[in-house]
């Protein structure tokens, strides 16, 4: 079994009007994942500041208000499937975020973060576990919201720190 890791950082820039007059603004979106020993009280007021906190996985996502921005982290595995013909698994981070400017000067975000691992092989067949979540939340430039995430590989809680931030053209 030949295990390939194969780092890959898959970012869209969406595209939207480009004459000046119609120019949308712009927003980034970044994730940090953190893993954090179980019993860590976890706010947001604090996760940033955790010595026994260890960041997974921090990508960021730019994109034109209301279109869709997606970045991706992967690992991958070739594995056999007969003699002459040969699988992929790929497992890792993704993230999708839609912002959308509110008319009172707030950010509705529409977010998706899917979390995949190498779980074991059935024989020689890789088997993958995947978690995602979506939520859409409302926010001010600049702010950040906490999204508990479950468990990850290594059975430690994982959360999420978000944050949007505007980008005026």
């Amino acid at each position: 079994m030949l295990l390939i890791p194969v780092f890959v950082a898959l970012g869209t820039l969406a595209q939207g009007p480009t004459s000046p007059s119609t120019l949308l603004p712009g927003f980034t979106v970044t994730t940090k994942v953190l893993e954090v020993p179980e019993a860590t009280k976890v706010t947001l007021e604090n996760i940033t500041r955790l010595p026994n906190a260890k960041t997974v996985v921090q990508p960021s996502v730019s994109m034109l208000a209301g279109n869709e921005g997606k970045t991706a982290i992967l690992s991958q595995l070739e594995y056999p499937i007969t003699e002459t013909a040969k699988g992929q698994a790929q497992w890792g981070w993704s993230i999708a975020a839609t912002p959308t400017e509110e008319k009172d000067g707030t950010i509705r975000l529409a977010f998706q973060l899917e979390h995949s691992f190498l779980a074991g092989y059935n024989g020689t067949l890789p088997t993958i576990t995947r978690r995602s979540v979506q939520t859409t939340y409302r926010l001010k430039s600049g702010e950040s919201f906490l999204l508990p995430l479950g468990k990850g590989e290594n059975k430690a809680p994982l959360y999420a720190l978000v944050s949007v931030t505007r980008d005026r053209r």
